[in-house]
């Protein structure tokens, strides 16, 4: 009897433990998926519509080659779009890159939450915008490997996270599976002012002309980071081979909340990081990783720079370059002085850089002699310190005969020399990623300063 009543026992509680678990069935799977799905599609479609977003855009990553030195990297590169979802249905997008020949292209079309495995944004009507990452048709002109193909692009994306006021959506071509990133901008934003501003800023620190690498910090490793202004990171270890040891990673450039953000299209996956999103700082001229603020990615130094450029450049001032009240004097009195002279006489700019031939450093004072250019040469010591961003200068002599009597008729020559000789800090004038510019002040007088270009 014992026996039987321990599995009657046994046998209803397992039947209360059976009930459970249908009532909890019941309660998670109270609705069909399908109704799920269309649920979520009328949620992700309210919190769209009425929002703009700057979109990261990434067409299937594909290699092309470099145009001008043939070696090939990743094409597909990073773009943004800007999208800004009515509640109507309809979308305005923008966009202003290498694919639209630096021109602002706008356009609207319409959007829609669609039901597939999951809900689905589509841009179903045809944009200018995103849709001409789609076409087949669209060609890179300086290559073949476009040729029915396009740029591989998406324009229907898994939703992958949506939430209540969210300030980043997450999706995925439906296509190609590229992930895509949307951060929340303010509905009323002027796309036009913003993509100006944005490629502004592009311009200034990764312009195609920029003479310098720049540097990224990964835990202990530095690397070189080159080909910034294709959007595009190449990297390699200091000291390390260009060729064998470097890696591509694409970015896209943006603004959101005031700051400028840089973010790679995967993690870069050098020196064991975990890096993908960096910020800029404008007083500490840099951008800082926002997984890990150890990261950071930084513009050349200023004195090391300046050093080794001038073994095969020189740095220039003109007439109308940015200087103090107290420098531009010394160049209107040596202008006024050089007219005294010969009516003829237009003072141009002065120069410093090194004369392989005599292997000695040189400033030199160029003008217009009747529409003609004459220059004067004068020797002079330069001692760098990389370390502290400095130079010192040090006027020795003019170089010959011809030097020595223009200096000798215009006495404010000497003085700009004598003034010369100095003390200089040396600092970036727009930015250390773009040291096309560099300012050099007065060690013992902050309203002495110029700037000289190369």
């Amino acid at each position: 009897m014992k026996k039987i009543f321990s599995i009657a026992m046994l046998l209803a509680a397992s039947a209360v433990v059976l009930t459970g678990c249908k009532n909890e069935e019941d309660d998670l799977f109270s609705s069909s998926a399908a109704e799920r799905l269309a649920e979520s599609q009328k949620i992700y479609t309210q919190r769209l519509g009425g929002t703009a977003w700057v979109m990261e855009y990434y067409p299937l990553d594909v290699t092309e080659l470099d145009a001008e030195t043939r070696d090939p990297y990743p094409a597909g590169l990073g773009y943004i779009i800007l999208n800004r979802f009515k509640a109507d249905g309809s979308v305005e997008q923008a966009m202003q890159n290498s694919v639209t020949s630096n021109q602002y292209v706008f356009d609207t079309s319409l959007w829609e939450i669609i039901a597939d495995q999951g809900p689905v944004l589509s841009f179903n009507t045809f944009n200018k915008c995103i849709h001409t990452f789609c076409d087949p048709g669209i060609q890179n002109s300086s290559l073949n490997l476009y040729q029915g193909r396009g740029y591989e692009g998406d324009y229907e994306f898994g939703v992958l996270s949506l939430p209540e006021n969210a300030e980043t959506v997450m999706l995925k071509g439906k296509k190609r599976g590229t992930y895509i990133r949307m951060s929340k901008l303010p509905y009323d934003t002027d796309f036009q002012t913003y993509l100006k501003d944005v490629n502004s800023f592009k311009e200034t620190m990764f312009p195609d002309d920029a003479p310098n690498n720049d540097l990224i910090t990964l835990g202990d490793t530095t690397f070189v980071f080159t080909r910034g202004s294709k959007y595009i990171a190449e990297l390699y270890p200091v000291g390390g081979d260009a060729v064998t040891e470097n890696s591509w990673h694409p970015y896209t450039l943006f603004k959101r909340d005031g700051q400028y953000y840089m973010r790679f299209r995967t993690k870069i996956g050098r020196g064991n990081c975990d890096a993908q999103e960096f910020v800029y700082n404008a007083t500490e001229d840099k951008f800082t990783c926002i997984e890990n603020g150890a990261y950071t990615i930084q513009g050349y130094s200023v004195g090391k720079f300046y050093n080794e450029y001038l073994q095969s450049k020189k740095w220039t001032t003109r007439t109308d370059a940015s200087m103090s009240d107290a420098f531009k004097t010394l160049m209107d009195n040596l202008a006024t002085e050089l007219k005294a002279v010969n009516k003829n006489f237009t003072l141009s700019y002065i120069n410093f850089g090194y004369d392989a031939k005599t292997e000695k450093y040189v400033w030199s004072m160029s003008y217009l002699s009747s529409g003609r250019a004459a220059t004067q040469t004068y020797y002079f010591t330069c001692d760098v310190n990389e370390g502290s961003d400095a130079a010192t200068f040090g006027y020795v002599e003019p170089s010959n005969t011809a030097a020595q009597n223009v200096m000798s008729r215009c006495p404010s020559l000497k003085t700009l020399w004598d003034t010369l000789s100095q003390e200089w800090q040396l600092s970036a004038a727009d930015s250390k990623f773009n040291l096309k510019r560099i300012k050099l002040t007065s060690k013992t007088n902050a309203d002495m300063w110029f700037v000289m270009n190369i």
